[in-house]
C-alpha cells in the first residue's frame, strides 16, 4: 500500500480528533479490502513516542482484532498512511495476531528470539531507515 495515501482532498491542519478518526473510518470502508480482516471497521487513536498514531481496525472471522492501517497527519492536515515497519509497539500490543505475523517463524524453521514488542518495532524502523539510506 502506497504510504502516502490520501484520505482527503483538503482539510485544515486543526482539524479535530474526532474528525481525523471519522476520515480515517471512512478510508477503511472505503478501501479495497485486506484478506480476513471484516467490518465492522473502528478508529481511534493513541499516543507513542510523543506523536499521535490514527488507527483503523476491523476483526478476523474467528472474531480476534485485527489492525487494518496506521496514520499520522501531515502539516496540511492530509492522513498519511504509516509503512508496518514504522508502527510503533504501543498500537501492535493492541493487535496481537498482527504482531505474531511479523514475529513468525522463519522460512528456515528456525524461531524469532523472544522479543518485546518495543524491539520488533524498533528493529522493523531501522531496517526501513537503512533501505531508504541505500536508496
Amino acid at each position: 500500500m502506497d504510504s502516502r495515501i490520501r484520505t482527503t482532498e483538503s482539510l485544515e491542519p486543526a482539524a479535530d480528533e474526532q474528525t481525523l478518526i471519522e476520515l480515517a473510518r471512512i478510508f477503511a470502508e472505503k478501501s479495497s479490502q485486506i484478506p480476513d480482516i471484516i467490518p465492522p471497521y473502528i478508529a481511534s487513536s493513541l499516543v507513542a513516542n510523543e506523536r499521535r498514531y490514527y488507527y483503523v481496525a476491523g476483526k478476523d472471522r474467528q472474531g480476534r482484532p485485527r489492525l487494518f492501517e496506521v496514520f499520522l497527519v501531515k502539516p496540511t492536515g492530509e492522513l498519511d498512511a504509516v509503512p508496518a515497519c514504522l508502527y510503533p509497539g504501543a498500537v501492535l500490543e493492541l493487535f496481537p495476531t498482527d504482531l505474531q505475523i511479523l514475529a513468525a517463524p522463519d522460512p528456515w524453521g528456525g524461531k524469532v528470539p523472544d522479543l518485546t514488542t518495543t524491539q520488533i518495532a524498533d528493529g522493523l524502523q531501522s531496517i526501513y531507515l537503512d533501505e531508504q539510506r541505500n536508496d
